[in-house]
């Protein structure tokens, strides 16, 4: 289902979810690891909150300079 409102009132409607219908809705992907252990979910809202920091600051996050500037060290090139 798309983003919008009658989908929502479509799953809405299901509940109190009595009889399990809204199992195919759960995000179990989101439980999913990268190879050195970081929730994929993790992963993915890092770039999305250094763009907020970066917007709200004017300046780069610390955290993203030091992932740039040591990436070599962690053994990720």
């Amino acid at each position: 289902m798309m983003n919008s409102l009658s989908s929502l009132l479509t799953v809405s409607r299901h509940l109190p979810d009595e009889e399990n219908m809204l199992s195919a809705y759960k995000a179990e992907r989101f439980k999913l690891q990268t190879p050195n252990g970081q929730s994929v979910a993790d992963v993915g809202c890092e770039p999305i909150l250094h763009m907020r920091n970066f917007q709200a600051t004017k300046k780069l996050p610390e955290k993203l300079v030091d992932q740039i500037l040591h990436t070599k060290d962690k053994g990720m090139l």
